[in-house]
């Protein structure tokens, strides 16, 4: 039985494909050497270090509110409960207020970390 790359080598010849030019590397170095350089371009976080200033601050401030609300009532569990507790019962009424502040306080820190991941992998790429 023939050899499979015998019969590939003769096709070829026999459909005219003969060896490359001896100039092929030379023509693909010239190319090469003319194509510009991609530089990575730098990426600024979505929210920079004023903003995560003002979001700490907003969030302090949030606290001692709840904390300054609550200074006259008894404590009914724990120290963060009532902080949490108080919260709600100073903004309007609605059932579920500390579960929604929790909710935004938690998708603000997960979209910072992304917005932090993202800005490191732009980085390095």
């Amino acid at each position: 039985m023939p050899d499979p790359k015998d019969e590939l080598h003769h096709l070829f010849r026999a459909a005219g494909h003969s060896g490359p030019d001896r100039d092929l590397t030379d023509r693909i170095m010239a190319r090469v050497a003319v194509t510009p350089i991609l530089r990575p371009t730098p990426v600024k976080p979505i929210l920079g270090r004023t903003a995560w200033m003002a979001i700490g601050a907003l969030a302090a401030l949030v606290m001692v509110i709840a904390v300054v609300i609550g200074q006259g009532q008894e404590s009914k569990g724990l120290y963060t409960t009532d902080l949490f507790n108080n919260l709600s019962t100073s903004l309007p009424a609605t059932d579920n207020w500390a579960i929604w502040l929790a909710g935004l306080s938690a998708s603000l820190v997960v979209l910072g970390a992304l917005d932090r991941m993202l800005a490191i992998g732009r980085r390095s790429a």
